[in-house]
Parts: C-alpha cells; structure tokens; sequence
C-alpha cells in the first residue's frame, strides 16, 4: 500500500515542485542541492555507504514518522482539527529540513503522509512512502554522481 500511495502522489509532487522551482526561479533563487545530499555523492567505503544509507530509508523514516505522524499530527488534530493539524504539521516537517527549494514540495508530502496516516489508522503506510522517496532521491542522487 505505501508503494502504490508513494507512485500515486508522484505526479502531484513533480507538477508543484516544477511550478515551485519557477516560482523561485522568477524571485531569482536558484537551486540547489541539500548539503546532506553531499553524503551520498561523496566517496567512501562500502560499509560506511550501507549505514548511511540504512540510516537515511529505514531509521530517518521510522523517527520522523513517529515524531510528526505519531505524536504530533494526533495532538494537534485533537486542539486544532484536521487541516489545521495538516498544516502545522507539514509546515514543521518541511522546515525541518531546511532546505528553502525543498519546501513545497516537502509540504505537499507531509500532507499526503498525514492524509495516508489518518485514512490507514496505520504509521506503516507513512513510514512506507516516507522511505520510498527517500530510497529514489538516494537512487537518483548515486546515478547523478
């Protein structure tokens, strides 16, 4: 289910990224790459390279999931309600990062974590999709390299 909701919100996610890079783009900021990114470009044993990258598509998921789907999206629903709950989420999720290129569309994806969580009632699923974009952006940085 996490796969078929990560390839399903593909779509979403490269239209408003491409509209968000334009956007900034217009202002006159360019983009550019994470600085965690230069990890994963970056020459090093084999040993090392599988730790980093089990840390970045299984633990960096399962913490960040449990942080902000987990804890922190029930809290706030229970105040705020939903979207608002979505909001504050995903805009935390998103700066968090930071990363000024990657906020929308980090945004867009925390939204469609949380929209997966409370349809679920599942963290898997979040945990799923969250380690599925992390493992592609780590594929296609390594075939960039």
């Amino acid at each position: 289910l996490s796969v078929l909701l990560y390839l399903a919100a593909l779509p979403i996610l490269w239209f408003y990224s491409l509209l968000y890079q334009i956007f900034l783009d217009q202002l006159g900021h360019s983009f550019y790459l994470q600085d965690v990114t230069q990890i994963f470009l970056a020459p090093m044993p084999w040993s090392s390279r599988a730790a980093v990258y089990f840390i970045a598509i299984v633990a960096a998921p399962v913490f960040e999931e449990i942080v902000f789907r987990g804890l922190l999206f029930p809290w706030l629903v229970r105040r705020a309600g939903f979207w608002p709950g979505v909001a504050v989420v995903s805009a935390l999720f998103a700066a968090m990062h930071l990363h000024v290129p990657s906020l929308l569309p980090l945004f867009l994806l925390s939204t469609l974590f949380c929209v997966a969580y409370a349809r679920t009632r599942s963290l898997w699923v979040p945990i799923g999709m969250h380690a599925c974009f992390n493992g592609v952006t780590i594929i296609l940085l390594t075939l960039m390299g």
